[in-house]
């Protein structure tokens, strides 16, 4: 998919309140549980907001 189009996706979902978080599929291969904190992290930071 080219950049631009992922970048207007994007940025519609930010506009609508979602967060975009994005990982490569070796990271949640090789580092799943980095991943899974990162998620969790950024939960956690929207509950206080």
């Amino acid at each position: 998919m080219p950049i631009a189009v992922t970048d207007t996706k994007e940025l519609l979902f930010q506009e609508s309140g979602y967060v975009v978080l994005r990982f490569l599929a070796e990271d949640v291969v090789q580092h799943l549980d980095e991943v899974l904190e990162a998620i969790v992290r950024t939960l956690a930071n929207r509950q206080r907001h």
